[in-house]
């Protein structure tokens, strides 16, 4: 009555943003008799195992890179330093990378390592690039202002292990800003083998990582999200590979 609606009721329209924009899209399929239309806002909806979306998303993260780093071919960097991680994974020195990325555990087992690092650096770019604001804000994890840009501009040393070091700071502008992570966790990642798997997830290692609103969020998105599983520390999303979705699952 306040807004002026017959008693049959008033058209409505949906609105969503990221997971409510997907509840939005899905609303409108399952009650399609309940409201005119949704507005659906960065809503992944269409994530379905054996898609194979991994590479489309990256893409996308690329793109952000290449078009808001600020610098000429930020995205070419990340793709250089990404290969020479995985190059020193494929030679056997974990102990090595381990050092050069910091991780709170040594890396073991090639395959493994692999597959982990693989979502947790990616999972870390390509989450930067979705919060990617003109204004220092903390929504996800405290980050400046235009962190993509910040990212790009971090000093690269020589060689190879230049590269790595290199990718090791552009992460950390989107999970480590304020220095209140003291190593990266890789072993929380559900790719691969000796998972924390929900366990760690739900723990928590960084400062509001165990609150209440991240706790919940953490098992909804892993036992909804089928393929936007949580990396980098439970701070990240970056979907699986397909011969990695049983890892996942």
């Amino acid at each position: 009555q306040q807004s002026g609606c017959p008693s049959t009721g008033c058209d409505t329209v949906l609105f969503g943003g990221s997971y409510g924009g997907m509840l939005a899209a899905w609303f409108r399929i399952k009650y399609p008799h309940l409201s005119v239309g949704a507005l659906a806002s960065s809503a992944p909806v269409d994530f379905y195992p054996n898609t194979g979306r991994q590479q489309a998303f990256w893409n996308a993260t690329l793109h952000t890179y290449r078009k808001y780093g600020g610098i000429p071919d930020c995205d070419k960097r990340i793709e250089k330093a990404y290969a020479a991680m995985v190059s020193r994974v494929d030679s056997g020195d974990l102990a090595g990378l381990s050092s050069l990325l910091r991780t709170c555990t040594p890396l073991r087992e090639s395959k493994s390592a692999r597959g982990k690092l693989a979502q947790y650096v990616r999972g870390a770019l390509s989450s930067m690039a979705m919060v990617d604001y003109p204004i220092a804000a903390d929504f996800v994890t405290p980050m400046p202002a235009n962190p993509v840009a910040v990212a790009c501009a971090q000093a690269v040393p020589p060689g190879d292990d230049g590269l790595i070091v290199w990718l090791n700071s552009a992460i950390n502008i989107y999970l480590n800003y304020t220095g209140q992570l003291p190593c990266h966790y890789v072993e929380s990642e559900l790719i691969g083998h000796r998972s924390l798997g929900l366990k760690g997830l739900l723990g928590g290692r960084r400062d509001g990582d165990n609150s209440i609103e991240m706790i919940a969020w953490n098992y909804q998105a892993c036992t909804e999200l089928i393929l936007e599983p949580l990396t980098s520390d439970g701070f990240g999303f970056y979907p699986p590979d397909e011969d990695q979705i049983a890892a996942v699952e």
